[in-house]
C-alpha cells in the first residue's frame, strides 16, 4: 500500500501562533511532543528508538542512528535528573542506554554512525560526532540512574512503558560513567582530524576549521559537568573551566567577524575568509545554537563579556539570516549572495527555529533589550504558525522556503527527540523567569 503524504499541497499556515508564554512551551512539551515520541519511537523488541516516522507517526524505516539514539537518551536522562524523578522518562533512557552499550561501538571503541534495527552495524564512525552524542548521552543516563538509587526503580528490570516485554537490562550508573569518560578521552586527540582516516580532503589544499567542532567541545564539557561534577574531568585530565574556554574564544576570536558582523560556519586557520563557497558559508540555525550555548558559558564562569557578545552576534544573525520576503530562517547562506552550494539553503527547518527561539529567550532574560524581544515574538508567532502540526501533534521537519510542509516527516536521519523538546523546556524556563520578574506579561 502506498502511502500519501496529507502535509503535501498545503497552500496557507497551519493555525495561529499560541501566546508566547512559558505555559505555550511546558504544555507544548509535556502534552504534545514528548507523548509523540513515548507513543511511537520506542522499539520494545529490542531497545532503541525508531526515528524514521511521518506525520501521523508511522514508522518508515527501522534502521537506528546513533546521534539520535543518543539525543533521546540524554532528553529523557535530563528530564528524569533536573525537571522530575518519574519512573518511565528513566525507563526510556534505559531502553536506548542499553541498546547503545551492547550495540553502538565498534571493536576498537569508536561510535557507528548507523545500525540495522537489531544492532548490526551498518554505517562506520566516520567522525567524532557519534563519539560525542555518546559521552553527553552516558555522563547525562549516569547521573539520572544513581538518582534513581534513591527512588527505588530497579535499573535491571529493562521495563518499557507499555510493555511486558524486556528488552534487555539498563546499564548502570557506574558503566555509563565510565563508557562515558572513556568515550571523552578517546575523543580528545582525534579533534584535530575529527574524520581520520575518512577525510576527503588533500591537507595541504585548503585548511579550514569548522564551527560544529568547538561549539559541541562547549556543551560537550558543560553537559558532563552538570551531570557528573569536576571530579570526572579529573579521570580524563581535563580542567572543565579551561575546555570550556578555550572552545568559546576559538568560536569568538576565529569564526565571529565583528567588521562584517557574520559569524562564519567555517573559517581558514587564523579565522580568515577563503574567498570560496566553504569560506563563505553562513548557518544562521548553528550560530544561534552556538550563542545560546556561549551565553550560558558567561553566565556560568562570570564572563559578561562572552553573554555580551553573543547577544549582539545573535542580533546580526538574525538580521542577516531573516528572509523578507517569506518570513523565517534561511537553512545556509553565503556571506556574499552569491547562491549557496546547497540546494536546500532556502528550506526552513524546525531545528533552526528551535535553537533561535530559545537563543532570543535567553538573550531577552541578559539584556532586557527590546530588540531581543522583537526577533523573540517575531519567530515565536512564525514558528508557531507554520511548523507545529495541530493534527498530528509534534513539528513538521522541513519547510519550502514559502514556509508550507515539503512533507509530512516528523523524524528521519537527522530529526530526532533532541532539538524542538529541548529547546521547549529551556524556552519554558526563561519565559517563566521573565514573567515571575514582572518582565513579560
Amino acid at each position: 500500500m502506498t502511502y500519501h503524504d496529507s502535509a503535501q499541497g498545503r497552500t496557507a499556515p497551519l493555525g495561529a501562533a499560541p501566546p508566547l508564554c512559558s505555559s505555550t512551551y511546558t504544555n507544548a512539551l509535556f502534552h504534545d511532543v514528548l507523548p509523540f515520541w513515548e507513543q511511537y519511537s520506542l522499539d520494545r523488541e529490542v531497545g532503541g528508538y525508531f526515528t524514521c516516522l511521518t506525520r501521523e507517526g508511522q514508522v518508515f524505516d527501522t534502521d537506528k542512528f546513533i546521534w539520535l539514539q543518543a539525543r533521546q537518551v540524554w532528553m529523557y536522562s535530563f528530564l528524569y535528573r533536573v525537571v522530575a524523578q518519574r519512573p518511565e522518562w528513566l525507563q526510556v533512557a534505559q531502553l536506548g542506554a542499553g541498546f547503545l552499550l551492547k550495540h553502538g561501538r565498534d571493536e576498537n571503541k569508536d561510535w557507528y554512525f548507523s545500525v540495522r534495527r537489531n544492532g548490526r552495524p551498518l554505517v562506520a564512525a566516520y567522525n567524532i560526532f557519534s563519539d560525542c552524542f555518546a559521552t553527553m548521552a552516558l555522563a547525562e543516563y549516569a547521573a539520572a540512574a544513581a538518582l534513581s538509587e534513591h527512588t527505588g526503580l530497579g535499573l535491571n528490570s529493562g521495563a518499557v512503558p507499555g510493555s511486558g516485554r524486556t528488552p534487555g537490562a539498563g546499564p548502570s550508573a557506574d558503566e555509563a560513567r565510565t563508557v562515558a569518560l572513556e568515550t571523552y578521552r578517546r575523543i580528545l586527540p582525534r579533534r584535530e582530524n575529527p574524520k581520520g582516516r575518512f577525510t576527503k580532503q588533500v591537507p595541504e589544499g585548503r585548511p579550514l576549521h569548522a564551527m560544529a567542532l568547538p561549539m559541541i567541545g562547549v556543551n560537550m564539557a558543560m553537559v558532563v559537568q552538570a551531570a557528573l561534577g569536576n571530579e570526572a574531568f579529573s579521570d580524563i585530565d581535563l580542567d572543565p573551566e579551561q575546555e570550556i574556554t578555550a572552545n568559546v574564544e576559538r568560536v569568538l576570536g576565529l569564526h565571529l567577524d565583528r567588521q562584517a558582523q557574520r559569524l562564519f560556519e567555517r573559517v581558514g586557520p587564523n579565522g580568515t575568509h577563503p574567498d570560496c563557497m566553504d569560506g563563505r558559508l553562513l548557518n544562521p540555525g548553528h550560530a544561534c545554537e552556538v550563542l545560546w550555548m556561549i551565553m550560558e558559558a558567561g553566565d556560568q564562569l562570570g564572563r559578561r563579556d562572552w553573554i555580551d557578545t553573543a547577544t549582539e552576534a545573535l542580533l546580526w544573525t538574525v538580521e542577516h539570516g531573516w528572509d523578507r520576503q517569506f518570513g523565517g530562517l534561511y537553512y545556509y547562506q553565503d556571506a556574499q549572495g552569491f547562491p549557496p552550494e546547497k540546494l536546500e539553503a532556502d528550506m526552513k527547518l524546525w531545528w533552526v527555529h528551535a535553537e533561535a527561539i530559545y537563543a532570543f529567550a535567553a538573550a531577552y532574560e541578559y539584556t532586557g533589550s527590546e530588540q531581543h524581544k522583537h526577533w523573540l515574538e517575531r519567530l515565536h508567532t512564525y514558528s508557531w504558525e507554520r511548523f507545529a502540526d495541530p493534527d498530528y501533534g509534534e513539528w513538521f521537519g522541513y519547510l519550502t522556503r514559502q514556509g508550507l510542509p515539503s512533507n509530512g516527516l516528523k523524524g528521519g536521519k537527522w530529526k530526532g527527540c533532541f532539538h524542538l523538546p529541548r529547546a521547549l523546556l529551556k524556552t519554558g524556563a526563561r519565559l517563566q523567569r521573565l514573567e515571575k520578574a514582572g518582565i513579560l506579561s
